[in-house]
């Protein structure tokens, strides 16, 4: 069985400020974390709130945001580790260029920080496990292929 780790993003807040108008977003993310098929794969939605004023004037409305996708081949993760304790609890993904991630709420400089709870700790430590093994998997295959031949000369 595939482990599925539930996750928080946690994206800044935009601000816009001008003359008699204010726009403030703010964002709730979550998702989930698995590997597949030799791949790590990130899938996330949420919510944002949205607070204008104009004038003497408020208004507060909730959007829906896509589920958005982000399949990375296990060769391109640098690093994904387990980091906290007691109740802050979180994965760290580092990947082996900046555009691998660069699309995903929260990620940069190539990583990302996954917010997890405490329950979900030991799912964690298992898909970290897998996704280890996905990567010793894949280095071993490239080792195995032949060399390429050298170009023709005529």
């Amino acid at each position: 069985m595939t482990a599925v780790l539930p996750f928080r993003l946690k994206a800044a807040t935009e601000t816009q400020v001008a003359p008699w108008h204010t726009r403030i977003v703010s964002y709730r993310i979550h998702g989930l974390m698995r590997v597949e098929d030799a791949r790590l794969v990130l899938q996330w939605s949420g919510a944002s709130e949205v607070i204008e004023t104009k004038g003497t004037g408020t208004r507060v409305k909730e959007e829906t945001l896509p589920v958005r996708t982000v399949t990375l081949p296990v060769t391109r993760v640098a690093q994904l580790a387990l980091e906290g304790r007691w109740w802050r609890w979180r994965v760290v993904l580092r990947a082996t260029d900046l555009a691998a991630i660069a699309e995903v709420p929260g990620a940069r400089d190539g990583a990302l920080t996954l917010w997890i709870t405490r329950r979900d700790r030991e799912i964690a430590a298992e898909l970290i496990t897998n996704l280890e093994i996905q990567q010793a998997d894949a280095a071993l295959a490239a080792a195995e292929e032949p060399p390429p031949l050298p170009p023709e000369t005529s």
